[in-house]
């Protein structure tokens, strides 16, 4: 029991429960307080601080504070007069005035009796505290009260609690009803007079109180482990409260939890919540702000309504105060799983897409969203302003996985429903194709399926090629040709070209132009034809540049003067003129041709030079000199087509990351950073970026092992990640080369469990279109201006 006085505070104990694991960080144990209820408790640091905290006050303002205890069984009584002492200087050591507790052991002759039932329910030991001190009484009503869970009540229609009785629960503390004891009329009560008031300057209170009345007290929001205030809760204005074993006080002060022990704990209450109706109108904001769609009922949108309506009055908002803590629940599998299916009722199958998808410029996005669309596929929106760590975009593997399944199905059922013209067009394009997989390199072990649903040819697990059933035409081989190229591993980028020329030379254009085996047939024996030309030019090419230097006793490579060489390379394709080689007889002066190799290192050499300038600018920041690429005001005016790199970007910032991300710096967007520096990136996300990075480091070492001269610039390229981005790899920004790895994160593995792991499973291709990537963007350095 407490009782209280204008100037006194009496607390009366039974007996203390045992200390937690958690609170014995340090000191010694008493092993007594876990093998027996009926032993009290002594006083620890905390006790210690607040008397001394009272002793300091005054003797105007402190009378007394001490412990009695009551061991009635033995008849025994023990009192702690806790009283300050003065204390002589000694040595180097001033005066100063300390606690001292004097004890008194004596008996306690009380005539009370104890049956059994006093015995078992503790009245055998009692333990009384009686503090004296000014206002205390007071103080402990307005500041102690709204801490202590057993003074006050709460509203049962408020609180998301277990399904038991009496179990854990979260309530928003500013709907809960009045402490009561706590109204105008008790605290005047313990108001001293005004004449010794007016001498004193007072403590504001800090607990909550109703609006529009400040004498009446609310709850104090916070966490509560067995019924007593720790700390602030990780969500403003909501009272965390937690019974059992599963939440532990910590700390040597025992005023924290461990913030994972916390995680956990709000879990389960929302997991084995018994109201879902309640939970589910406070969780429904997370679907964000509602869009005009037409796969939404009127109830759902009048119910979404209702919560904007209301949610500025804090009566279903207050909940989601504080997304960061429970982003931490939404990242757990299960409990993401628990939230989207059982509480927000979303199938379970559902795909999540947004606008970045069913309206993305890559043409088998657009086709696979409206594919399973028109299948029945339970495409699930994800309107503005939802959050992603539940509503996760749907990856590229995955809409390639839903649709497969879904055309293996119509295939199996449609097998032999073909007309006599289907069947043979069918057979045409099987054996097309094979011919020319074939010539490729990438027949073996791949499948070829064709599908008059499929408007998009795409690779599945590398080796399911799933092309349009339709009459077979220049256009589609060269779409095919393209599919295979990028994605089959193996794909051989000589015979890919040889084979796109030949389509070009040897069949006439027209999307209506219906092809035949034997003209499949000519355009591969004109692609051999096409790929011995080219190893026999540069054979004829290797000899004479050979067989010059060792006439001419020059380096292999002879030096072009720089005017000529920097700005045009010359056409060997074409006779020479009078105009480009000069003199009078027209005959051209061979030694002055200019070789492509040739022009491109005198690029490169000219480039280097330049940024070896360097100058600083009017803000302090280095400039090397380097062109604007393509300035920001003039992007249309590059005519790149709808196959260009020139996307947006976000403003990216220079972090410094640790060894699981692959360390050294990163650049990344605003969003990435506050992730990575709340933790709330996964150790598989983590694994996957160090790999791509590995990768790239990769890549640029071959180019530079390829051509040496291009190191200073491949020192430019920079690792980035923009995840608010995907629809660019990389940018040049005229002094350094960026490469976005965020788009490529959905092409390794999510389930390697270290770098090396992440490594040996990536595709073949990767390190392939790294260096691509790279050697694309370095062109922009040596030929700044000219397009794409």
């Amino acid at each position: 029991t407490i009782r209280t006085k204008r100037d006194s505070l009496v607390i009366e104990q039974l007996y203390t429960y045992p200390l937690p694991s958690r609170a014995l960080d340090t000191g010694v144990t008493d092993e007594t307080k876990f093998n027996s209820t009926s032993t009290a408790g002594g006083f620890g640091d905390g006790f210690k601080t607040a008397a001394l905290a009272l002793h300091s006050l005054g003797e105007n303002r402190f009378d007394s504070m001490t412990w009695t205890f009551d061991a009635r069984k033995e008849k025994r009584r023990i009192v702690w007069f806790f009283e300050s002492d003065e204390r002589e200087a000694v040595g180097r050591f001033s005066k100063s005035r300390v606690l001292r507790v004097r004890i008194e052991n004596t008996e306690n002759n009380s005539t009370a009796s104890l049956d059994d039932d006093g015995n078992k329910m503790g009245r055998a030991y009692i333990m009384t505290q009686t503090v004296k001190a000014k206002d205390i009484g007071k103080s402990f009503l307005i500041e102690a009260v709204p801490r202590l869970q057993i003074f006050w009540d709460v509203d049962e229609s408020t609180i998301i609690g277990t399904s038991t009785s009496g179990g854990d629960y979260i309530a928003p503390a500013l709907l809960q009803p009045p402490i009561p004891g706590t109204d105008a009329s008790s605290l005047t009560s313990m108001m001293p007079s005004p004449a010794s008031s007016s001498t004193r300057r007072r403590k504001k209170a800090t607990s909550p109180s109703l609006p529009g009345n400040n004498n009446i007290r609310q709850p104090e929001a916070g966490i509560y482990v067995r019924g007593i205030w720790v700390r602030k809760p990780p969500i403003p204005d909501t009272l965390m409260c937690f019974f059992g074993s599963r939440l532990q006080v910590s700390g040597r002060d025992r005023n924290d939890v461990h913030e994972e022990e916390l995680v956990d704990a709000v879990a389960h209450v929302i997991r084995k919540c018994n109201n879902l109706e309640r939970l589910r109108g406070l969780l429904e904001p997370l679907r964000g702000i509602h869009s005009s769609s037409s796969s939404i009922d009127d109830d759902t949108r009048e119910r979404r309504s209702k919560r904007h309506t209301m949610g500025n009055k804090g009566q279903n908002d207050w909940l989601l105060k504080s997304p960061r803590f429970l982003n931490q629940l939404w990242m757990i599998e299960k409990h993401r799983n628990y939230v989207l299916h059982d509480v927000l009722q979303i199938p379970q199958n559902a795909i999540f897409v947004s606008s970045r998808t069913t309206k993305s410029s890559d043409p088998f996005l657009r086709w696979a969203s409206d594919f399973l669309q028109k299948k029945g596929a339970p495409l699930a929106p994800i309107e503005p302003g939802a959050n992603r760590y539940l509503f996760e975009e749907v990856s590229e593997a995955e809409l390639t996985d839903r649709c497969v399944r879904i055309l293996n199905d119509d295939l199996k059922q449609n097998n032999n429903k073909k007309a006599d013209d289907d069947a043979r067009n069918l057979e045409t394009l099987q054996v097309a194709f094979r011919k020319i997989l074939s010539f490729m390199g990438t027949g073996s072990g791949r499948k070829v399926i064709f599908s008059p649903d499929v408007t998009v040819a795409f690779v599945h697990n590398n080796r399911y090629l799933f092309v349009p059933e339709a009459l077979l035409t220049r256009e589609l081989l060269v779409k095919v040709l393209n599919v295979c190229q990028c994605h089959l591993d193996g794909a051989n980028g000589e015979k890919y070209s040889c084979l796109v020329q030949a389509l070009f030379e040897s069949l006439p254009g027209g999307r209506t132009r219906a092809l035949t085996v034997e003209d499949v047939e000519k355009v591969i024996e004109r692609a051999r034809q096409v790929k011995k030309e080219n190893a026999n030019f540069l054979a004829q090419s290797r000899g004479k540049n050979f067989a010059g230097s060792r006439r001419t006793g020059e380096s292999e490579r002879p030096k072009v003067p720089e005017k000529e060489s920097a700005n045009e390379v010359m056409d060997l394709t074409e006779s020479p003129t009078r105009s480009s080689c000069g003199g009078k007889s027209g005959r051209c002066d061979r030694s002055r041709i200019v070789t492509p190799s040739v022009d491109l290192e005198a690029q490169i050499a000219r480039i280097t030079r330049t940024v070896g300038r360097k100058r600083r600018n009017t803000d302090g920041v280095d400039d090397d000199g380097l062109d604007s690429i393509i300035p920001e005001a003039n992007f249309g005016s590059d005519d790149a087509g709808t196959d260009t790199c020139l996307r947006s970007s976000s403003a990216l910032q220079c972090i410094n990351v640790d060894d699981s991300l692959g360390g050294g710096s990163l650049l990344c967007d605003e969003r990435t950073i506050s992730d990575l520096r709340n933790n709330a990136w996964s150790s598989s996300a983590k694994t996957q970026l160090a790999a791509l990075r590995q990768l790239l480091d990769e890549s640029i070492d071959v180019v530079r092992r390829c051509t040496p001269s291009l190191s200073p610039l491949l020192s430019r390229v920079r690792h980035g990640y923009d995840s608010n981005n995907d629809t660019y790899e990389a940018f040049c920004d005229g002094k350094r080369i960026v490469v976005n790895l965020y788009t490529y994160m959905p092409r390794l593995p999510t389930t390697a469990p270290c770098v090396a792991a992440a490594l040996a499973t990536a595709p073949k291709t990767l390190l392939h279109d790294f260096i691509v990537t790279v050697t694309h963007e370095i062109a922009h350095f040596l030929q700044p201006g000219a397009g794409h």
